[in-house]
């Protein structure tokens, strides 16, 4: 397997290589951690039992956070090493845990793998929600490394390419099927059945992302924002989270006609990617708005009338959540677009009312648990986004009825990580003989 699957990411790095280049000339993102994604990672000189978790990006990272915590308290002589993909990722993981490895993870070549493997020597391997690099998972198959899969999730589409890989290599579907998946729910766990994945290795144990979700923000920092953003007790705040272009233009359109109604309304932006500030920068100052960067108000004295009659446009890494305990109302984005939207569940933990678009299919589950229990809303259009957002600013009971609902569903789907622990102890015990 590892020979073909090696050309095959040879001849996609030569094609891809001026693009690489190119990106890596203009943006840190792409030369963040090159070294360690060639293979520079640092040997592990302790002996201690070690678990590797590898979680791709930002989400990944917070998904995996209930789960490290667990770790540290249940096996307080064992090391926790983390991988990232990303930049953002990596930065969120120093953040969350400062006192654990970070690394980003080397690229998926057979040879990379087995270094990483060799100088990490981990008791296991935890890939957070789907993370199956075909050479990693083989070589940790190889080295009778348990691999578990935590927060399982698999759509359609990943099912599908999973399934070409497993026609192909032989030695991948052994290794896939030679894992543990700690699946989210019924309909996960048969898709992976479907791939040949036994049902022994298969468990329903819950959304563990429902467990990092914070019920109240941080007082301090809520207090902080409070402040830089001039919010005063009577205004009402629209945060738009996580937002994708072609999203934004529709938000200013919908706030500057709520603004003939609510002359208190604040609009709070929130893009998915800082990269794109400038961009929307732009879009705010062509729609008739003062622009006030997050980064600005954390170093200059910006007037509170002037802040009021703007748009606050956060462009720092790891607020999202405290930004939203500061809305009257919530729109999570890239679900206006067909791009399967983000997480619309931290805003409900925190007890908001929420509206997101039609194109959720990231989250399936939870938008159904959602919408089951009133604790949300679709929109699906400009036009309802803004008769939605009307409704709930003029009606409070209505919003805080909505806010309660939300708040409810996500405390009562509380628990998974210790299911998960449970399957982990279960995996040690079986491979390592407690």
């Amino acid at each position: 397997m590892h020979i073909v699957l090696n050309v095959v990411y040879l001849l996609a790095g030569v094609l891809l290589l001026p693009l690489a280049l190119f990106k890596a000339a203009i943006s840190e993102r792409w030369r963040a951690g090159l070294l360690e994604r060639f293979g520079a990672i640092r040997r592990r000189e302790s002996d201690a039992p070690c678990f590797w978790i590898h979680a791709a990006s930002v989400g990944e990272v917070m998904t995996a956070k209930p789960i490290v915590l667990a770790l540290l308290r249940d096996f307080p002589s064992c090391e926790v090493v983390i991988s990232t993909n990303t930049n953002t990722g990596q930065r969120i993981a120093k953040e969350a845990f400062p006192a654990l490895r970070t690394f980003y993870l080397p690229f998926d070549f057979s040879w990379l793998a087995e270094k990483a493997l060799h100088r990490l020597r981990p008791t296991a391997l935890m890939l957070v929600e789907l993370e199956l690099w075909p050479n990693l998972l083989a070589a940790a198959y190889r080295r009778h490394i348990p691999v578990l899969v935590a927060n399982g999730r698999i759509m359609p589409r990943s099912a599908k390419a999973y399934r070409f890989l497993k026609t192909l290599f032989p030695r991948f579907a052994r290794a896939m099927a030679a894992a543990t998946y700690c699946a989210q729910n019924e309909e996960y766990a048969q898709r992976l059945q479907a791939l040949g994945v036994p049902r022994s290795r298969t468990h329903i144990a819950g959304n563990v992302k429902f467990d990092g979700l914070r019920t109240a923000a941080d007082s301090q920092r809520l207090r902080s924002l409070v402040e830089a953003f001039a919010i005063r007790a009577e205004d009402r705040v629209l945060v738009a989270g996580s937002t994708w272009p072609g999203e934004e233009r529709i938000l200013l359109n919908v706030y500057k006609e709520l603004r003939q109604q609510f002359d208190n309304l604040r609009l709070v932006l929130v893009p998915r990617h800082i990269e794109r500030a400038g961009e929307v920068e732009k879009q705010i100052e062509d729609a008739g708005f003062k622009c006030y960067r997050r980064t600005s108000l954390s170093s200059e004295a910006v007037g509170a009338n002037g802040l009021r009659q703007g748009v606050v446009l956060v462009d720092t890494v790891g607020e999202l959540a405290t930004v939203y305990a500061l809305a009257t109302c919530v729109f999570v984005g890239k679900s206006l677009v067909p791009l399967g939207g983000q997480n619309m569940m931290e805003p409900a933990a925190l007890g908001k009312p929420v509206l997101f678009g039609p194109h959720t299919f990231n989250f399936k589950r939870e938008v159904e648990l959602l919408l089951r229990h009133e604790a949300a809303q679709v929109v699906g259009t400009e036009q309802e986004l803004l008769q939605g957002l009307k409704a709930l600013l003029s009606d409070s009971e209505r919003a805080a009825h909505m806010a309660r609902r939300a708040q409810k569903v996500i405390v009562t789907n509380q628990g998974a990580t210790g299911r998960h622990m449970e399957v982990l102890k279960k995996v040690l015990e079986s491979a390592h003989g407690g």
